[in-house]
């Protein structure tokens, strides 16, 4: 890369400015153990390696060794663990006399997000899975088995509906009367008349504009169609306080039900037999729970709430009823809807999330073990956006997620189809988007494999597209994004763990010129390295 030193100051005083400062180990045997385990380790050269340079850090047994030019140079290090089942590693970094300690279990990152709201989106992912694979489900999804036949609707009709009430049962459910208030080509939009005052038909019929017009075929071109099993051409809308209640603190904004798509039976009591979601009302006076105003909710949360669950709907479609019967993992599921929201013009709530992501990388896995928390959605829709951008064809790419047989990272991997052997393995990913989460708007190399597109402008609801790392997000809730927590090691050995999946960045300084990264466990580590000055 070519020497730009405006760049290079600019990117050190970031860093600085932002890291987190590490101190080695007064005594680093303390709380841990030695790894006596032989390993074979990776030695390279990175003496001649030049400003600005950036170049892959080879492991050997989940160790390598880093020869750099003397201790006034300064490195940005980032290492990855690619492990796609959930754990956490213990990390050193140390000249080559210390020994391997094994370290600590560290907590993948913990307490960004509602555990209620977790919980239920967990339960949903759970029992949609359980459905899928469940014969008895099976039978119930054939239209012939649903008991009534389908009816025209017109604005002013009453329909009652089984809306889930329980973070962790599928028989509990409250009956809710709601009104139709607007109708379109493919959209029933509902509201809860115990609080049809609390929006106004103007805004409602803004929502389902946004809706028929922009998210219906934008979803559709990138995702697919959704199912159609009660043969009326039409998606269910239901905005009700029982959504606003749903979790004890915190929100649930909106929600999908795959048991809707199932006949209603004594294993599936709650289904409305029909392509339906439900949202949150606008509450400015909290009479549903948490104060929410109407302007937040129909700028920020409700626009993308329905561009979100409309692709859990396709995806259950594609997935399910057309491909192998198995649901796609609610990660990369949730990194979809996430996506979705963004390619709307409706992402606004995807900044803070990344924020909350890029504030511990490390301890953040992108592929989680349970629903994804705040933060591991961040990570899960900057990754996606990243792949999104680098396919050459976002659309292709996306089309090809929704109609494979594989799920999770088989997916990602068969989906992308790059044609380029050094950018085609899971691994790859991870390291390359790890190096572009670091370099984006630093101006340090125009390299678009370590650079996110320039954020746009959305020509219908003027709200920004794509992701920026360092900059105003302008999403209404005032959040600025800094880029991802860098360490700052001060002396060595230093000690740190990372989680599967996940990466963590280390500026280095005044380190031996015989640099050891060390492992615990048994990490598929990659890394990269780039001299600074």
């Amino acid at each position: 890369m070519k020497s730009r030193p405006f760049s290079m100051f600019l990117l050190i005083m970031m860093i600085i400015s932002l890291t987190a400062c590490m101190k080695g180990s007064e005594n680093p045997t303390d709380g841990y153990s030695a790894n006596t385990e032989a390993a074979t380790t990776s030695e390279v050269d990175f003496t001649n390696l030049s400003v600005e340079e950036i170049t892959p850090v080879s492991f050997s047994s989940g160790r390598a060794s880093i020869q750099i030019a003397d201790r006034t140079t300064s490195y940005l290090l980032i290492l990855n663990a690619a492990n796609t089942l959930p754990g956490n590693y213990g990390l050193q970094l140390a000249d080559e006399s210390a020994p391997l300690l094994q370290l600590p279990h560290l907590e993948v990152e913990k307490g960004l997000e509602d555990p209620d709201s977790a919980l239920f989106h967990q339960f949903l992912n759970e029992s949609g899975a359980e459905m899928a694979q469940s014969p008895e489900f099976q039978q119930l999804g054939s239209r012939s088995s649903f008991s009534a036949l389908t009816k025209t609707m017109a604005v002013g009709d009453k329909q009652t509906f089984k809306v889930l009430s329980s973070m962790t049962s599928l028989s509990r459910y409250e009956q809710v009367e709601a009104t139709l208030r607007v109708v379109t080509d493919d959209l029933l939009f509902f509201v809860e008349d115990d609080s049809a005052d609390h929006i106004s038909d103007e805004e409602i019929q803004d929502l389902a504009n946004k809706f028929q017009n922009t998210i219906l075929p934008t979803d559709r071109s990138l995702f697919g169609n959704e199912s159609d099993i009660n043969g009326d051409s039409h998606i269910s809308i239901v905005m009700t306080c029982v959504t606003n209640r749903m979790a004890s603190s915190g929100i649930v904004t909106g929600f999908f039900f795959p048991g809707d798509l199932y006949a209603s039976s004594s294993v599936n009591p709650a289904s409305n037999e029909q392509e339906i979601f439900y949202t949150l009302l606008p509450d400015p006076n909290g009479r549903c729970g948490i104060p929410i105003s109407s302007d937040f909710a129909l700028t920020n949360i409700l626009p993308g709430v329905l561009a979100h669950e409309y692709q859990h709907m396709i995806s259950f479609n594609r997935h399910v009823f057309l491909g192998n019967g198995k649901t796609e993992e609610p990660w990369l599921n949730e990194a979809l809807s996430h996506l979705a929201e963004d390619l709307n013009g409706f992402g606004l709530e995807n900044y803070s999330r990344v924020k909350l992501f890029l504030s511990r990388p490390n301890a953040t896995p992108l592929i989680s073990a349970a629903s994804p928390t705040l933060a591991e959605r961040g990570a899960g829709y900057a990754f996606l956006r990243y792949l999104y951008e680098q396919s050459g064809n976002g659309q292709q790419f996306l089309q090809n997620l929704l109609e494979g047989k594989a799920t999770g990272v088989s997916n990602i991997v068969s989906s992308f189809a790059s044609g380029d052997s050094s950018f085609d393995e899971f691994p790859e990913f991870l390291n390359n988007w790890s190096i572009a989460l670091a370099l984006t708007d630093t101006n340090m190399t125009t390299d678009p494999r370590f650079n996110y597109e320039p954020r746009g402008t959305d020509a219908t609801s003027g709200n920004p597209t794509g992701l920026c790392l360092r900059c105003t997000a302008n999403d209404g809730r005032g959040t600025i994004l800094n880029g991802p927590s860098i360490v700052e090691v001060e002396s060595y050995p230093l000690t740190s763990n990372l989680n599967a999946t996940a990466a963590q960045f280390f500026l280095i300084q005044d380190a031996p010129t015989d640099l050891w990264i060390q492992s615990t466990g048994s990490p598929t580590l990659t890394g990269s390295i780039l001299r600074l000055e």
